[in-house]
């Protein structure tokens, strides 16, 4: 299937690991449970074997989990050994999220380390694989067995192919205390997104695919779910940096400087998009392209983060 080759894929939400082994390192801890810089011996990600099998169907994703409140910012060691990073066949996972992973990754058994940096091997191959859709589900959340769970399933989507790996992934750990805070700031009538099933949308243009946070972020822009828009269960953000979900805004109906939607889908599979307004780089009304991938889903019980490439002229 022609030369094997590692590229950065762009985020789109389990994964079988053959023995794979990584190194764990210390990070130094920052307030709050995040660090403000990566410390140099956590900067960079875990290094992905190139890929191997038949036809290169047996791949590798490496990436580390970040903040769910605020994207630019890693967990510290005080952390990582209380979750677990989960992937999953997300078609069976979004029909029923305790479906079971078929990788579990922690700092016991190695695929984790304290800088919350993970790497497993999985196969693609169709019908009998791990991944035989070509899409996986990437979970951080608590460890299985925890007494009082301190965190929701926040969940990414990456498309996988046969030879190519999947580097650069990010998956997001949000606490339970952070999703009320967005429910009450957002006015949520009753629950929380994640209670909800919400998918969280960056609309972005342009930016090396793979990056956690691509691009530009796309302001101005109307969410659609199956090509209907929907006032009623989208919500937005009114942070002013690209990287921060701190504070929604009740008067805002359309994607602030970061770009992101909030959209209360519940459990459901099918095609995000959006409207053809927005605002260009620099101010002054565009035109909106979407590029894709579209194809995403939501499921009640969590919050899933969806990178939709976009083109706003």
């Amino acid at each position: 299937m022609g030369i094997a080759r590692t590229v950065r894929t762009n985020s789109f939400v389990s994964v079988a690991v053959l023995m794979v082994s990584i190194a764990v390192s210390a990070c130094s801890s920052g307030g709050g449970g995040v660090v403000a810089a990566p410390p140099a011996l956590c900067a960079a990600d875990l290094v992905c074997g190139a890929p191997s099998g038949t036809g290169g169907d047996e791949i590798c994703v490496s990436g580390r989990v970040v903040e769910g409140a605020d994207h630019s910012q890693g967990i510290t060691s005080a952390v990582t050994g209380s979750i677990e990073v989960r992937i999953y066949e997300p078609v069976n996972f979004l029909a029923d999220p305790t479906t079971l992973p078929f990788r579990r990754l922690t700092t016991a058994n190695g695929f984790l380390d304290t800088c919350g940096r993970f790497t497993a091997r999985f196969s693609v191959t169709p019908v009998t694989g791990d991944a035989p859709n070509g899409v996986i589900a990437i979970t951080a959340t608590d460890l299985v067995g925890t007494i009082t769970p301190n965190y929701i399933l926040g969940t990414s989507q990456y498309r996988v192919l046969a030879n190519t790996n999947v580097t650069g992934a990010r998956t997001f750990l949000v606490s339970n205390a952070q999703d009320q805070a967005w429910a009450t700031d957002a006015g949520l009538s009753s629950g929380t997104f994640a209670s909800a099933g919400t998918l969280a949308v960056r609309y972005h243009q342009g930016g090396s695919a793979g990056d956690a946070i691509p691009g530009v972020p796309v302001k101005g822009v109307v969410p659609k779910w199956n090509n209907v828009t929907d006032t009623s269960k989208d919500y937005f953000l009114s942070d002013s940096a690209l990287t921060t979900l701190q504070t929604f805004s009740t008067l805002q109906n359309e994607t602030g400087s970061n770009g992101i939607s909030f959209l209360t889908l519940g459990s459901s599979i099918n095609n995000a998009g959006a409207g053809t307004a927005c605002i260009k780089l620099g101010g002054g009304a565009g035109t909106l392209t979407v590029i894709g991938p579209t194809l995403t889903g939501t499921t009640v019980g969590a919050i899933v983060f969806f990178n939709l490439e976009v083109s706003c002229l």
